[in-house]
This record gives structure tokens, C-alpha cells and sequence, in this order.
């Protein structure tokens, strides 16, 4: 997996990594309809998320991009596929009372396309003024989740079930990024999520310091949140929220979605003791008992393409994490410290 240890401000960071990718990418072709999309998603972001849009500024100037064609690919990103089957995530956190550390423990696998592991790549990131934080993605802005200094950890997960139109609103990406730059409490993150638009379904899971947790499911239309105190909460792709069953079809379930849930429904609930870091880094590391996926959808192949895992210490403002680069199934866990 790429690093990319990056600071000063948004436009800053944007030039830096505009001048790193400008001699292998260019951005997809767009449709009319994608581009109009987007635009509408930019008023929204003005309102929202305006420093993300100066760094869209800098990684266009930097790479001499074009702006409308780098916001049509990052506003709106994932707009021509309706229901990507080869997703497929599993997030889980567990309280500290229920650890042997004594600490909070986050836990993610990242399911894709394979095709794109050689996109990903792991970010130090400080904004000028903002928190620091080390974060997971596959393109250039925004995040698919991290942790942050203030200890507040988030990873998202799409919800496959989701039968409702995109609507303009903040990407997943974005909204992401933003509260990993600005949120110290699971509380604020909620906040936040609770008030701005989403483009389509989505589900966040949030961890912080003080053993709150929360799992927020998204709609354009409907936002559904469950909180936990030093217990524990999980998701993979689809809703649990009873508010957000009728923007649910269950036809349109990932194929492993549901046995991957009872797995960790299962790895959580019978528990015969507190639970160690390292029961954490082989069930995410195991396809019989685990969620470590390799599959294929349609002669794509798809897998756990990275995996993270962290203790959420109450004492530290170091940010820690370990990290798979690649299958976890046939990688190591490796630590990334930010401090």
C-alpha cells in the first residue's frame, strides 16, 4: 500500500498531490447528466465542506486538471453504477469492558474490486488548523475511514440494499474526510451527519474515546442512528434501522452480506472471555470462521483488498493503527503511527 504524509493547507495539500499523480492519471469520461450532477453536489459542498472544494482547487492546479471534469469525478463518484456488486465491507467495534487491553478495539475490512488494490494508499494527513489524522482510501480526496488524534475512529460501508435514486448531496468520501479533519466526539461526527444531504444509502460506524459508538445509516431522505457505551455495534451492507426498511430491497443484498453479519453477530456474542487484539487480527484474517472474502461477481474478482485495525487509548494522543497491505489472509498486520 502507498503512504502520502502531506500537511499545510487545503489547497496546499491538494497541489502536493496533484503534482504526485499528474503523470499516470487523468480522469474518467463524464456524461451530461453525471456533470449537471455533480454541479448540484457543489452547491451543497460550498455549504458544507468548502475547504474540501479548495482542495479540489490545488490537486487541479497542481496535476493541470480541469476543475469541472476533476469535480465531476469526485463529487459524483460511483454515479454511472447504481449497485456495485463487487463491494462488499465489514466494520465492527467492541467496548473496552468487553477487551483484555481494557481499551476500545475498531475493526474494519475494505472488500473490492482487486483491480484497485494498486490504487490504495494510506494518508498522513494534517490540514492547517485541523486534526491530524491517518486514513484509507483509493483516490485522491476523501477517505473510506481512519483515525483521527482525538482518538475519534470512523469507516464506512455502502448499503447494497439501498433501492432509492442519487440525490445531490456529500459524498461518502467527502463527509468522511471532513469529520476525521474536524470531529472529536462520536457525538459531533453524528451531528454532522445527521444535517447534511447524502447522495445515496450509506452506513458510518463511529468510535471515540469515551466508549461511544454509533451506527448511523443514511438515505437521501432519512438518517436512522444506534448508539452503544462500552459495548459493542457492527455493520457490513445492508440497513438495520426499522426507519429505513422501506428504502430497503432485499434483492439487492450483497451475496456474502448477510453471512458475513451472522459471522460477526456470532464472533461477538459468544464470547467466553474478553477479547484480545489478536482474536480480532485472525477473525478478520479468516475465511472459514472470519470475513476475510475472496470472490467473484460477474468475472470480476473481488476480496478483502485491506484490512485496519485499532485500541482506542484514552491516554494517547498518538494516533496508532495496524494494516494489512493486501489479503489479510496472506499479510502481516503493520503498525502506521502518526504522532
Amino acid at each position: 500500500m502507498k503512504s502520502n504524509n502531506i500537511t499545510g493547507s487545503y489547497y496546499d495539500i491538494g497541489f502536493k498531490v496533484g503534482s504526485q499523480v499528474k503523470r499516470f492519471f487523468q480522469p474518467p469520461p463524464y456524461t451530461p447528466e453525471k456533470l449537471e450532477f455533480s454541479r448540484q453536489c457543489k452547491e451543497i459542498a460550498k455549504q458544507y465542506i468548502p475547504d474540501l472544494l479548495e482542495e479540489i482547487k490545488g490537486f487541479c492546479a497542481g496535476g493541470n486538471y480541469d476543475l469541472e471534469s476533476m469535480e465531476a469525478f469526485l463529487l459524483a463518484l460511483g454515479f454511472e453504477f447504481f449497485n456495485p456488486q463487487e463491494g462488499g465491507c465489514t466494520v465492527f467495534v467492541i467496548g473496552s469492558n468487553l477487551t483484555e487491553s481494557g481499551f476500545p478495539i475498531f475493526a474494519r475490512n475494505y472488500d473490492w474490486d482487486v483491480s484497485f488494490q494498486k490504487f490504495c494508499e494510506i494518508s498522513f494527513i494534517h490540514p492547517e488548523g485541523k486534526l491530524k489524522s491517518i486514513s484509507f482510501s483509493d483516490h485522491m480526496i476523501g477517505t473510506y475511514g481512519g483515525k483521527n488524534e482525538a482518538g475519534l475512529a470512523i469507516a464506512i460501508l455502502i448499503a447494497g440494499d439501498y433501492n432509492g435514486k442519487w440525490q445531490p448531496g456529500i459524498r461518502v468520501n467527502l463527509s468522511s474526510r471532513w469529520i476525521l479533519d474536524n470531529c472529536r466526539t462520536t457525538e459531533e461526527a453524528v451531528s454532522f451527519l445527521e444535517k447534511i444531504p447524502h447522495v445515496r444509502g450509506h452506513i458510518f460506524m463511529i468510535a471515540d474515546k469515551e466508549n461511544n459508538f454509533a451506527r448511523v445509516e443514511t438515505s437521501p431522505s432519512h438518517v436512522a442512528v444506534s448508539y452503544a457505551k462500552n459495548d459493542y455495534l457492527f455493520s457490513t451492507n445492508h440497513y438495520q434501522a426499522e426507519s429505513l426498511k422501506e428504502f430497503s430491497d432485499p434483492a439487492l443484498v450483497f451475496p456474502n452480506s448477510l453471512e458475513r453479519f451472522n459471522k460477526v453477530k456470532n464472533f461477538l456474542e459468544n464470547r467466553k472471555s474478553k477479547i484480545t487484539k489478536n482474536e480480532v487480527i485472525k477473525f478478520l484474517s479468516s475465511h472459514k470462521e472470519g470475513v476475510c472474502n475472496h470472490v467473484e461477481f460477474d468475472g470480476i474478482k473481488s476480496g478483502t483488498i485491506y484490512s485496519w485495525i485499532t485500541e482506542i487509548n484514552k491516554e494517547s494522543d498518538t494516533i496508532q493503527l495496524l494494516a494489512t497491505i493486501g489479503y489479510p489472509c496472506k499479510h502481516n498486520y503493520e503498525k502506521y503511527i502518526f504522532s
